[in-house]
């Protein structure tokens, strides 16, 4: 699979996600304008916000959630002022017993354009935010890429052909 840059992904996105109709859709993020541009918050269940989920998804399961890899990547737009003013990176997601049962503790880390961010181990199956400020310095332009990235996964097994690790709900920049 080929990688794009943030600019050229920009542009892509803002084409394929110009407005069409007056009527916002209701699953959008709050914090993102009806203005074309990527969500500052996207929430994995938004069809719309699905092209911001650049690796690392699969499908949309219950119409709510998504399993990632170990290594995932989503693009956001950066909140307004969030270059000078920096912002709160939010990944909220489900550990399930499934996973903690076969791998144990899980170590997540994420990093922001390239400025990695502190890590957090989880040593529970169970709901969590990972929550981390970002400085102003790695929210330059109209989007960033933000990767995350587990110490373990559940590997491929006969029952499931996918490697799998985390359940997402919404990742999100929000302003400071």
């Amino acid at each position: 699979m080929r990688r794009l840059t943030a600019a050229a992904l920009a542009l892509a996105l803002t084409t394929l996600l110009a407005p069409g109709c007056k009527h916002s859709r209701k699953a959008r993020a709050k914090s993102s304008e009806d203005d074309g541009q990527l969500a500052s918050v996207v929430n994995v269940a938004d069809p719309s916000a699905s092209v911001q989920l650049v690796r690392g998804f699969y499908n949309l399961e219950a119409n709510t959630w998504r399993w990632t890899m170990g290594k995932f990547t989503v693009s956001l737009r950066p909140p307004a002022g969030a270059a000078q003013n920096g912002a709160k990176l939010e990944l909220k997601f489900n550990i399930p017993d499934v996973v903690f049962n076969q791998i144990g503790a899980i170590t997540l880390t994420a990093a922001v354009n390239g400025l990695a961010l502190p890590p957090e181990a989880y040593n529970k199956a169970g709901n969590f935010t990972y929550a981390r400020d970002v400085p102003g310095a790695a929210l330059a332009g109209d989007a960033v890429a933000v990767d995350f990235a587990t110490d373990k996964v559940l590997p491929p097994s006969a029952q499931d052909s996918r490697e799998l690790c985390l359940i997402v709900t919404s990742i999100g920049l929000a302003a400071k």
